[in-house]
């Protein structure tokens, strides 16, 4: 089964010339809804939400590693050659992506989660009477 942040990666990388800020904001909306998820997930007590919250994110990793692979073939970079453009710090001063960066951390911090909080298990009472005397 696949999330709908994998349709919507391979629908936004699928025409790079058509790709705009606008499909972007929302990629990264819908990555952040997901990781989100994911993260509740893992975090739950039952074993079978964190199994399947594990095969989503190996799912997801798949469909990210293929999409970079296609990405880097039609800019013609490397894989390397791809991750070390999209870390340059002299990418980082372009007014669209600190705009974006902003929007992820004020969207991040509604999904800030608290932690939960440990449960205490109460001693139970005894019921037994004691003699005095």
């Amino acid at each position: 089964m696949a999330l709908p942040l994998e349709k919507m990666i391979e629908e936004t990388f699928s025409d790079l010339n058509a790709l705009s800020p606008e499909k972007m904001q929302a990629l990264v909306q819908e990555t952040m809804k997901t990781f989100t998820a994911l993260q509740e997930k893992i975090q739950s007590d039952d074993p079978k939400a964190r199994e399947e919250a594990v095969q989503e994110a190996l799912q997801l990793k798949e469909t990210l590693s293929l999409q970079a692979e296609m990405i880097s073939r039609q800019v013609g970079l490397s894989a390397d050659q791809l991750a070390d453009f999209a870390n340059s710090p002299e990418n980082e001063e372009n007014d669209d992506l600190n705009a974006m960066k902003t929007e992820i951390n004020a969207f991040r911090q509604q999904f800030v989660t608290e932690p939960k909080p440990a449960i205490k298990k109460s001693k139970k009472k005894s019921n037994k009477i004691k003699l005095v005397g």
